[in-house]
């Protein structure tokens, strides 16, 4: 009987270590699964907080360029009364008349004038309209962002099949889970990105890098996403610690091998390109960065000290967001310039105007002058003209036609 008894107790102590094992183990994985979802919602919460700071920035800007639009309008308007009281004036002056040529020197300026005012106004629109549409699309991307852990979570439910498949097809669908941050990122291929182009360095030997992204003043910025993640889907369908320490280590040698031959092609020396001195290493799963990361700590630093920066679908999605602002910055810059050189002709065809009319108004006063003189010498002055011909006609004249009354203006 005591047998029995020590039987039984030699097995609840056993069944009780097994509960406690698989207990631990468990726990263990969900403090890691937990890790995970915390660093992705912080990273996407980051996210979110600088879209929010766009927007506001974004708002004082349409804000700001609402008031000049403003602004030039009724200038616009106000300068066309003025131009047309002052076309009227000059027309209507009964001193003398303005003759065919002085009034096609006018028309030649105040017509380029307007136009350039309506060519100003023209462009400030624009930039007005433009600003609006980056602030709709700013709108649609916060959205976007809050979508994106959802699809980031859908693309991981293809990820157990793609892992298990040849190198070639893990690289496949990391170049799509790529393309898709592309997309999300309002990036546009052709425009603010190519891929797949075929360079050569000075030795004459082929490249082809994933994407290159296109920054404005002719800079650019590689992306390689051929990372190998057979390790990783090793550790995650191992069934005990020693299978997944193996597998670990085997992940983090597989990203330290691809830093190297990343490091070793020399990107930055392609010609045909002008790249910054990194390249943007792609890892299509957070946990998989995070796994390699657990196992050496200074991972990032080492590979940023051979110019590879290690980049997630969140990570990049807010570089590349960066990439964006610059170009929305540069687009706004140059209308602002254009503006900016509209203004200068405006101001240097005004300048003309101003001094053509000075021109005008003095010879005026010349004419008035000599009109003046001739009408002393006609009517009003001593031994005048008109005075002396009347006293020829009483003094016995007889002339057929008689002098017009001359009245004083």
């Amino acid at each position: 009987m005591s047998d029995i008894l020590v039987f039984i107790s030699i097995l609840l102590f056993s069944l009780t270590l097994v509960v406690l094992y698989l207990f631990f183990k468990t726990k263990k994985e969900n403090l890691v699964l937990i890790d995970e979802n915390k660093s992705m919602f912080s990273q996407l919460n980051e996210a979110n907080l600088k879209a929010s700071t766009l927007e506001v920035r974004l708002d004082e800007t349409i804000k700001a360029s609402k008031e000049k639009f403003e602004f030039l309008e009724n200038s616009k308007q106000n300068l066309k009364l003025e131009f047309g009281k002052l076309a009227n004036d000059i027309l209507e002056l009964n001193k003398q008349k303005i003759d065919e040529q002085t009034k096609q020197n006018i028309e030649a300026i105040i017509k380029p004038f307007g136009k350039e005012i309506t060519d100003f106004k023209d462009q400030v629109n624009k930039l007005y309209f433009e600003e609006s549409k980056d602030r709709n699309i700013l709108k649609h991307e916060i959205d976007g962002l809050k979508n994106l852990s959802l699809k980031i979570s859908e693309d991981a439910n293809n990820l157990s099949k793609a892992l298990k498949s040849q190198v070639k097809t893990q690289g496949i669908w990391g170049e799509m889970i790529l393309k898709n941050v592309l997309e999300y990122s309002g990036l546009k291929e052709g425009a603010e990105y190519t891929s797949e182009v075929a360079l050569r360095n000075d030795e004459n030997k082929s490249y082809r890098p994933d994407v290159i992204i296109n920054l404005p003043d002719n800079r650019h910025i590689i992306i390689d996403a051929k990372t190998s993640l057979v390790g990783y889907e090793r550790y995650m369908s191992a069934t005990n610690d020693e299978d997944k320490l193996i597998a670990s280590k085997e992940h983090l040698e597989s990203i330290k091998s691809h830093i190297k031959f990343l490091s070793d092609k020399d990107y930055p020396k392609l010609l045909g390109i002008n790249s910054l001195d990194f390249v943007f290493m792609f890892i299509p799963i957070e946990s998989a960065l995070i796994l390699a990361l657990e196992s050496d700590s200074s991972l990032l630093k080492s590979s940023q000290d051979k110019k590879v920066f290690l980049v997630t679908p969140t990570t990049l999605i807010s570089a590349l967001k960066v990439v964006e602002n610059i170009w929305q910055f540069q687009k706004r810059s140059k209308n602002a310039e254009e503006i900016a050189v509209s203004a200068t002709k405006l101001y240097d065809k005004f300048a003309v105007f101003v001094e053509v009319f000075e021109k005008i108004g003095n010879q005026l006063n010349t004419v008035q002058g000599s009109y003046d003189s001739a009408k002393k010498t006609l009517i009003d002055g001593r031994g005048n003209l008109v005075g002396q011909f009347e006293k020829l006609k009483e003094m016995g004249l007889t002339p057929s036609k008689s002098l017009p009354k001359v009245t004083e203006d």
